[in-house]
């Protein structure tokens, strides 16, 4: 009886496995976890689950990414997990800032107060080219 073999601790594949199911499911959640009457791909990645859908498939991935990880090694998932997110918290950090910067200038009307500031002097798509380089 010819059995397949088994990948060894250090293949790529262990490693690309988990964006392989990443991936895949990723699309797959989003396209059945869609809300109204008509199923589409338009539908699909515009509808309210697309959070749940990106948060169910990283789970998904997750799980793969455990169960490639070297049975040896496997006591130290956690931390590697724990380390993983924790490097991405910087970032998580960086987009509520964002996002409240960007909500601040919305309420505030800085956009209107802004182009009736500049009129007509400079165009409306040069400006991140005027204001990131004197931010530094």
């Amino acid at each position: 009886m010819n059995r397949l073999k088994k990948p060894e601790a250090n293949s790529p594949w262990l490693a690309l496995l988990p964006l392989i199911v990443l991936v895949t499911t990723l699309p797959t959640f989003i396209y059945f976890w869609q809300d109204g009457d008509t199923w589409s791909w338009q539908n699909a990645f515009i509808s309210d689950g697309v959070p749940y859908a990106m948060v169910a498939a990283g789970f998904v991935a997750l799980t793969a990414a455990y169960l490639c990880f070297p049975k040896s090694k496997r006591t130290e998932a956690p931390q590697h997990m724990l380390d993983g997110a924790a490097s991405l918290f910087p970032a998580l950090i960086i987009l509520i800032c964002a996002w409240t910067l960007g909500s601040m200038f919305k309420s505030l009307g800085t956009a209107d107060l802004l182009k009736t500031m500049l009129g007509d002097q400079i165009s409306p798509m040069s400006v991140p080219l005027v204001i990131f380089p004197k931010g530094r």
